[in-house]
């Protein structure tokens, strides 16, 4: 895997440890916020292994997931956590504050979706 690989990888895993040491505190919005980080990152590392070139300046997972071939596979998923870069860092981003959008169940549900995205994610970006 080429180093500049390896190190958005290495960063998406951090900012997974984040979310799930957030989950455990109950900071809802935080989850949500490193959980899109995360999926970001790691997309961000398989566009630079397919194309052979930077990543791109978009924090748009939707975006991401179309120019990788995951949205097919992963497009409900990333139609839900696109909004969290914004919804879950500002107060008026959204209608509700991001603590009642990201709350309990739904924080916690799209962590374990972004587990299982880790899952996919680390075998399609092995070394070959």
């Amino acid at each position: 895997m080429r180093p500049e690989i390896q190190r958005w990888l290495s960063q998406a895993e951090d900012d997974l440890k984040d979310a799930q040491a957030t989950a455990e505190a109950n900071r809802h919005a935080a989850t949500a916020f490193h959980c899109q980080q995360a999926v970001e990152k790691a997309l961000k590392a398989l566009f630079m292994q397919q194309r052979e070139t930077d990543a791109p300046r978009s924090h748009s997972l939707i975006f991401l997931g179309h120019e990788t071939g995951t949205l097919e596979r992963f497009g409900d998923f990333l139609r839900e956590l696109t909004p969290a870069y914004m919804d879950t860092r500002y107060p008026d981003a959204a209608i509700e504050s991001p603590e009642i959008i990201y709350g309990g169940d739904r924080a916690r549900r799209l962590l374990d979706q972004t587990e299982v995205f880790f899952q996919w994610i680390r075998l399609k970006l092995k070394p070959q």
